[in-house]
């Protein structure tokens, strides 16, 4: 039902999001997140290719946020990619950031897709989806990081996250 959709959707951005900073092994939560979905991956048909950072310090992050966030663009991903296609996932540190990238092909997405990606209101996701994915630029931010999101030619998504190695904020 739409309206329910839509209330969840409300709900959502009215929750306040408290977080339980802890150390985070970037690497780890990948690979686990990778891990949970592999019947998922083999079920579309797509398979992932890790390009992990050696020895990444760890990040101040909510595991379980961080968590949820991975899943979702993952299991969006799933949705998007061709059979046969692959998701190739990169970690490294950029002076005091993490930088994770998601690369993976989306030929029906538009430009305009990928400009309006978290937008719940104006995404071409599922609507149950779309509160998931807005929810992500969400918790990125509330960890003082940035989320973006391109479209390259031909028609390849990447998204980019960047996360600080510590929250400085009081």
């Amino acid at each position: 039902n739409l309206a329910e959709v839509i209330l969840r959707m409300i709900l959502t951005y009215l929750k306040p999001l408290e977080l339980n900073l802890l150390p985070v092994d970037l690497n780890s939560l990948v690979e686990n997140v990778l891990k949970g979905l592999h019947g998922d991956f083999l079920r579309c048909g797509v398979r992932s290719e890790l390009h992990l950072g050696a020895a990444l310090p760890a990040l101040s992050g909510d595991h379980s946020f961080l968590e949820q966030v991975l899943e979702t663009l993952f299991t969006n991903a799933l949705r998007q990619m061709p059979q046969g296609t692959i998701l190739v996932v990169r970690t490294c540190q950029e002076a005091e950031m993490l930088e994770l990238s998601i690369r993976y092909p989306a030929p029906h997405l538009a430009a305009d897709d990928a400009e309006h990606f978290f937008y719940p209101f104006t995404t071409s996701s599922a609507a149950f989806e779309a509160a998931d994915l807005s929810m992500c630029k969400i918790i990125v931010n509330k960890h003082g990081g940035t989320i973006k999101v391109v479209l390259e030619p031909p028609k390849v998504l990447v998204i980019r996250i960047s996360l600080p190695l510590q929250d400085d904020r009081p």
